[in-house]
């Protein structure tokens, strides 16, 4: 008996010996899974102005919207589209959407400036947080020695920006996204970034934008600034040209 089952239990070690190198064999066979394309409402490229572009570049239509971060309606518009206008029109290819930051006050700045941080990957996903907590952030700070507090550093408009951006908030938003404080520092000490995006607002005055949000279509100035306004004037622009007799 003792034999017997010494015999048994020799067999059931084996037996799972050679399972277990069968299937380390198949895990060596097997091919690897390939890496996860990203969908078109995911991809971004930047213009020559180092603006985010989102979507297919062959997309047939292009959206240009002039958007500034303490404008109320920007960010309704920002909520109301996203889904029609992001993960339907650009994720199917038709459409592309470029961000182009329109400066009104220096809040604006600091906003874009943050917004704009690191890898152009997340910029529209900084976008969507700023906008979504714009009705936290863009209030009066709590502490009432705020404004001498600012005022003291007006020669000094790179710690005036970061102490700006901590009071109201916004160093809070973007650490949800996963920016250290260090990283922030740099972004709104970037100078050259700062006079960049000021000088594409005084592009866009000059070429007749005068308020956000404000839409181009294939390079041609919108006269609408809501969702309900615009969704035609993109599905319009999506249809055939008519045919020729």
């Amino acid at each position: 008996m003792k034999k017997s089952l010494s015999a048994l239990t020799i067999g059931l070690l084996l037996f799972s010996a050679e399972a277990g190198l069968a299937a380390q064999a198949k895990r060596k066979a097997a091919p690897a899974k390939p890496a996860a394309i990203a969908t078109l409402d995911q991809r971004v490229t930047l213009s020559t102005d180092d603006t985010p572009i989102l979507g297919s570049p062959d997309a047939p239509v292009k959206l240009v919207e002039y958007m500034s971060y303490t404008c109320p309606h920007c960010a309704h518009f920002n909520e109301e589209s996203h889904v029609e206008l992001r993960t339907g029109m650009v994720r199917s290819g038709k459409v592309s959407v470029e961000l182009r930051p329109f400066i009104r006050n220096e809040f604006d700045l600091i906003a874009s400036l943050l917004v704009t941080c690191g890898p152009k990957d997340k910029w529209f996903g900084n976008n969507d947080a700023v906008f979504a907590a714009q009705a936290t952030w863009f209030n009066e700070p709590s502490d009432p020695t705020y404004k001498q507090r600012w005022a003291a550093l007006e020669e000094n408009k790179t710690a005036q920006h970061r102490i700006v951006a901590r009071d109201l908030g916004l160093y809070a938003v973007m650490q949800k996204r996963g920016y250290t404080p260090a990283q922030m520092d740099l972004c709104l000490a970037n100078q050259a970034r700062g006079a960049q995006l000021q000088q594409m607002t005084e592009q866009a005055m000059a070429e007749g934008v005068n308020g956000t949000p404000s839409f181009k279509i294939n390079g041609k100035r919108q006269s609408v600034y809501g969702w309900a306004q615009l969704k035609p004037l993109i599905e319009a622009a999506l249809l055939p040209p008519p045919a020729t007799i």
